[in-house]
């Protein structure tokens, strides 16, 4: 009788401990269902984002296309210049030893990424360096991916006033062809996609990037086979001299800045593929696609016309009204459109880690539509209202470029070697050689952008020149 009892009293419990999860679900279920899929006060910010319970909607191959679109944007134009400024083989070293390292500090800033459990680089800064390091360098961040937007728009006009003075001929432009209008109409598709909520929504935009890089390099590398011998440009060198060789270091090393984007990229990433090791290979293709792309169109354009090569492959002696030429010219425009939205992204991230001091608390939706719209009509109007990027501008572009892809990756590790953070602590003698190596190269690089950039603005340093 006494076991009867027992065995009443224990399925009672039970019925009753079912009954409750089945409230507590339908309770969840309710809450879920009142949330809009993409309100952006849901958990944009969460503190658990790159934990191994956190949502995300990231794959392998959306990793390695929003990785490569984070670093290849029109910056592959210039490539052929850097390689006529290093020479062949000296391009190609170059190039090489840049993939190598910032594919390093890649790993390096993926491994804090995951012990600090951020979500975004501001994040990670403000964790292994302290609040006042965090805001400033998010300041430095947000105004950094702010012009490189206000670039974005600019290199539309570029590249897209010769294809429209095709159709309305010689003279001034119609309003329809316009800087303004042009512009305009860059920020009706870009406008949008500034609204979506995480990084990896972008995958698509990615994959359309990509695909249009790879017929722009299809185009360059087409166009050497069609057009005459270039042995009057002069010969083709195999090294550069110095110091215009020195040109080349800006060139190759901004072409593959993705550091940023990292942190979000892997924060997005669906629980059951996040690793450091699974984003690290992710990574590793990107770079591998980008390395190949970029000497592709090095090479070519550099055979096409050696010394008569321009800063901007686009810029040389190709026939304006080229089917393929007008196609590419239309590509570059979407990609540099695409690139927007992917520097917004942790441009949004800063501006609110510098509003709220660090916190990990999820973006109000009033100032994430705040953000958004001062973000995108500063861009706008910015680049309406000038041509280029003032000298000024350019040289804060390439010091933000050595803090965000070397300085800070190698004072990450140097912090978390000496532990202290809350999180496991490197190896030290590892941890503070690869820091070391990470700083050389960070003062070695500043120095060589600092010469070229004055070099080339002020000393008259330039390439060889093609004979006349």
């Amino acid at each position: 009788m006494a076991s009867t009892t027992r065995l009443a009293s224990s399925l009672r419990n039970s019925m009753d401990a079912d009954s409750t999860l089945r409230h507590s679900a339908d309770a969840d279920a309710s809450l879920a269902l009142d949330r809009p899929l993409l309100d952006p006060e849901a958990s944009i910010n969460a503190p658990e984002a790159a934990s191994d319970d956190a949502g995300g909607t990231g794959t392998f191959a959306s990793s390695v296309f929003m990785v490569f679109n984070s670093a290849v944007g029109t910056g592959i134009l210039t490539l052929p210049y850097a390689f006529l400024a290093a020479g062949l083989y000296g391009g190609a070293l170059c190039l090489a030893f840049y993939v190598i390292v910032e594919l390093g500090a890649v790993r390096a800033i993926l491994e804090c990424t995951a012990a600090s459990r951020s979500s975004s680089y501001p994040q990670v800064v403000r964790h292994y360096l302290g609040d006042r390091a965090g805001a400033v360098f998010a300041g430095v961040i947000a105004t950094y991916c702010f012009f490189a937007a206000t670039a974005a728009f600019i290199i539309v006009v570029n590249v897209a006033s010769p294809t429209l003075a095709l159709v309305y001929g010689d003279g001034a432009a119609p309003a329809w062809a316009s800087k303004y209008a042009q512009v305009g109409a860059a920020g009706v598709v870009v406008f949008p996609l500034l609204l979506l909520k995480n990084i990896t929504s972008l995958r698509f935009t990615a994959m359309l990037s990509f695909a249009a890089i790879l017929y722009v390099v299809a185009v360059v590398v087409a166009q050497f086979f069609e057009r005459p011998g270039a042995a009057d440009a002069g010969p083709l060198d195999a090294w550069g001299a110095w110091p215009s060789l020195v040109l080349a270091v800006p060139n190759v090393m901004l072409s593959l800045q993705a550091h940023i984007q990292i942190p979000s990229i892997y924060a997005d990433m669906r629980p059951s593929l996040r690793s450091v090791n699974a984003m690290t290979a992710a990574a590793a293709a990107a770079y591998a696609l980008i390395a190949a792309l970029y000497g592709i169109i090095a090479v070519f354009g550099l055979l096409t016309f050696r010394r008569d090569t321009q800063p901007n492959i686009m810029e040389c002696d190709y026939r304006a009204a080229d089917p393929s030429i007008v196609a590419a010219r239309a590509c570059l425009a979407l990609t540099a459109v695409f690139s927007i939205p992917v520097n917004h992204h942790p441009a949004r991230d800063a501006v609110w880690a510098m509003v709220s001091g660090g916190s990990k608390a999820p973006m109000p939706r009033s100032f994430f539509y705040g953000e958004t719209a001062v973000f995108f009509l500063g861009a706008l109007g910015l680049a309406c209202a000038i041509s280029e990027l003032s000298t000024l501008n350019d040289l804060m572009g390439l010091t933000a470029g050595v803090a965000v892809i070397f300085l800070m990756p190698g004072l990450f590790l140097w912090s978390r070697s000496r532990g202290g953070k809350g999180d496991a602590a490197a190896p030290e003698t590892q941890g503070q050689g690869a820091a070391a190596l990470y700083l050389a190269v960070a003062v070695a690089s500043f120095c060589l952008c600092v010469y070229s950039f004055v070099g080339s603005e002020y000393l008259r340093v330039a390439t060889r020149a093609a004979p006349e």
